[in-house]
């Protein structure tokens, strides 16, 4: 499932720490590897469409939720997600 959002190496930090996952649970969710996660979340890293959508659908899939606008940027969790 693609969500079309591009997030920032915070937001990605900011993602798995709403959810209590280390770098290696992401690497499990969205089949991206560790490396690539650590090297992105230090910002010395871009990634790929393909890539960044892996990590923004695995995030979408256990509740996390971004948004990016002029005044903010926003990582949500939302519960009951599954409902």
């Amino acid at each position: 499932m693609s969500h079309n959002i591009v997030i920032s190496p915070a937001q990605c930090k900011a993602g798995r720490n709403l959810l209590s996952w280390t770098q290696e649970d992401l690497k499990v969710y969205s089949s991206v590897s560790a490396n690539t996660i650590a090297t992105f979340e230090k910002g010395s890293r871009s990634l790929t469409i393909k890539t960044m959508e892996k990590l923004v659908d695995a995030f979408y899939q256990h509740g996390i939720r971004f948004e990016n606008n002029e005044k903010e940027i926003v990582v949500r969790l939302l519960l009951n997600h599954n409902l």
